[in-house]
């Protein structure tokens, strides 16, 4: 899926795996600062500790 978007829109993709709570604390910690754009998660536990900007 990820290389798909990025062939159809040229646009980079840069991806980071890991587990929810520690993806979630780099967020936190990141703040207006983060990089991210979006955040793909399979455990809910960590999602209650991000906000939606």
């Amino acid at each position: 899926m990820i290389e798909d978007f990025s062939e159809l829109t040229g646009i980079e993709v840069q991806v980071n795996y890991a587990k929810t709570g520690p993806l979630a604390a780099t967020l936190l910690e990141e703040g207006d600062k983060t990089p991210a754009d979006i955040f793909f998660a399979q455990d809910p536990g960590g999602l209650g500790a991000v906000d939606v900007y």
